[in-house]
C-alpha cells in the first residue's frame, strides 16, 4: 500500500488567497505568516504586511502564534484557535483554511487554495495497476480540503488533522496489513519515512529532513516516476535471480561431470566459466531495457 502527504506531493504546494471575511484578518495574517517556514506562507508574500510582529512561535500541525500591537496574534487552522479558548464559528469550505484571532477575538478566516500536481490521478491509477491495494492521504490540512484532493487524486481514502506523531500512528496501522511505501516532501513526514518500507521523497521541495530520511528522491517531484522505479526495481531484480540461478545451475552441472566423468577436460569447465560470465553480463544488459 502507499500513503501520501498533500501539500507539495500530491498538490504544487503554489498557494494563493482565495477569498477573506476581513481586510484585517488578511494584513494580520500577512504580516504573521512572513516568518512561518510552512509552504502556505507563501500565499501571502505580494500582500502588503505593515503590523509589527514579534515573539513567534510556530505550532506543530496548528500553525502560528505571535505578539501583534501588544497583544497575542494567533493564525492557523481551526484546532488552534479551539485550543486557546478562541470563540468562532468554523467555516466549511473545501480550501484550506487559515482562521485568525487577535488578543482573544475572532478577527475572520482567509481561503487559500492549492491545485493537485498534473499526473497525480494518473500516477496513483498507475500505482493500483502495478498491484499496490490501499492508496492513503496523511495530512494536517482540514478534513474538507484533504476530501477534496483525495478524491482528485483517486485515493482510497484520508486521514485529516494529523500531528506529525499522528501521521506516524497511522502509517504504523496501514504497516499492519502490508508493506508501505509513503512520499512526502516536509520536515513533519521525516517520523513516517523511517517507519516506511520504502520512503520517496520530493528533490525539488523537499526539506533537508525528508530527504535525509528518504530511501528514494524524485529530482524532478513527479510522481509519475514511482511507478516507473517499481518497474526497473523489479525488473532488474528478475535479471540479477536468473544471473544467480544460472551461475550456480552451470556450476552445479560442471562439479557433477567433474566427478562421474573420470579425466573430465578441464578446458570445458574454464569455458563454461567464461560463457555463464559473459551471459550474465549480456543479460544484466537488458536492465537498460526496462521502462
Amino acid at each position: 500500500m502507499a500513503a501520501f502527504d498533500k501539500t507539495g506531493t500530491l498538490t504544487k504546494g503554489e498557494f494563493t488567497v482565495k477569498s477573506y471575511t476581513s481586510r484585517r484578518a488578511l494584513e494580520l495574517a500577512a504580516s504573521a505568516e512572513k516568518y512561518s517556514s510552512h509552504p502556505i506562507a507563501a500565499s501571502f508574500k505580494d500582500i502588503a504586511a505593515s503590523i509589527a510582529i514579534s515573539d513567534v512561535e510556530e505550532v506543530a500541525g496548528r500553525g502560528i502564534k505571535c505578539t501583534a500591537e501588544g497583544s497575542e496574534l494567533l493564525c492557523g487552522n481551526a484546532k488552534l484557535l479551539e485550543e486557546r479558548g478562541v470563540d468562532f464559528t468554523p467555516v466549511q469550505s473545501s480550501s484550506t483554511l487559515v482562521y485568525v484571532a487577535h488578543g482573544g477575538e475572532y478577527v475572520g478566516v482567509i481561503e487559500i487554495d492549492d491545485s493537485l500536481k498534473e499526473g497525480t490521478a494518473e500516477a496513483v491509477k498507475e500505482l493500483k495497476l502495478q498491484g499496490v491495494t490501499r492508496t492513503e492521504m496523511l495530512t494536517g490540512g482540514c478534513a474538507e480540503r484533504a476530501e477534496s484532493i483525495a478524491f482528485e487524486a483517486g485515493l482510497d481514502g484520508f486521514t485529516a488533522g494529523l500531528l506529525p506523531d499522528g501521521k506516524l500512528e497511522r502509517a504504523q496501522i496501514l504497516k499492519e496489513s502490508g508493506k508501505l511505501i509513503y512520499v512526502g516532501d516536509g520536515i513533519n513526514d521525516a517520523p513516517v519515512m523511517t517507519c516506511a518500507d520504502c520512503a520517496v521523497s520530493m528533490g525539488k521541495v523537499g526539506s533537508d529532513a525528508a530527504i535525509e530520511a528518504s530511501d528514494v528522491v524524485l529530482v524532478s517531484d513527479n510522481l509519475n516516476l514511482i511507478s516507473k522505479g517499481r518497474k526497473i526495481a523489479k525488473g532488474t531484480r528478475r535479471i540479477v535471480m536468473q544471473n544467480i540461478i544460472g551461475s550456480l545451475l552451470v556450476t552445479a552441472v560442471i562439479m557433477v561431470l567433474d566427478v562421474v566423468i573420470p579425466g573430465f577436460p578441464l578446458f570445458v569447465s574454464v569455458i563454461a566459466d567464461v560463457g555463464v560470465m559473459l551471459v550474465a553480463v549480456l543479460n544484466a544488459m537488458r536492465t537498460a531495457l526496462i521502462k
